[in-house]
């Protein structure tokens, strides 16, 4: 059964050219033209993810880690990338990143580094994975999230050098 629709003007469209109203292509068209804002709306400066609400006191460690060639996906690289952000004043983590983790690892890696300090915290992930996440992926996920820590390490040490080198020249 086909229903056929009135032609008459409408606030959205207009005429429909051929009788079909709403489902004229043609009435569509105009339709899609007219509900398109008149103004350029500006796209956000940020993506919402709260980066831009942050502190200059926190810095980013990256770590890395290869996947068994068994788990890769088909085309992508076989690694598993951990960023955990870090307020250096407080020495804790105020965000978790990764890719190449399946979701529930990702909550296990945020629930306990988002928890009081960063070597602590550190420290119980690294068992916890052990102890509540086995799997093929366990020992890259705990290598990438060992050498982003090892960054934070390094780079702790290179400000304790810093610090120490602008003292004794004063």
């Amino acid at each position: 059964m086909v229903i056929m629709m009135s032609a008459a003007p409408t606030s959205v469209g207009g005429p429909c050219p051929c009788g079909l109203a709403l489902s004229c292509p043609f009435f569509l068209l105009g339709a899609f033209r007219q509900l398109k804002p008149q103004r350029e709306v500006k796209m956000r400066q940020h993506s919402g993810d709260g980066y831009r609400d942050r502190e200059e006191s926190t810095v980013i460690f990256v770590g890395h880690a290869r996947l068994p060639q068994s788990l890769a996906p088909v085309g992508a690289p076989p690694v598993v990338s951990v960023e955990i952000e870090v307020d250096m004043r407080r020495r804790q983590a105020v965000e978790v990143a990764t890719r190449g983790i399946l979701p529930r690892a990702e909550a296990l890696l945020r629930d306990i580094l988002l928890e009081g300090d960063l070597d602590t915290s550190v420290r119980l992930l690294l068992d916890a994975l052990q102890k509540r996440y086995v799997g093929a992926p366990q020992k890259a996920i705990m290598t990438a999230v060992s050498n982003a820590y090892e960054a934070y390490l390094r780079f702790c040490q290179q400000q304790a050098v810093r610090a120490e080198s602008l003292r004794s020249s004063n």
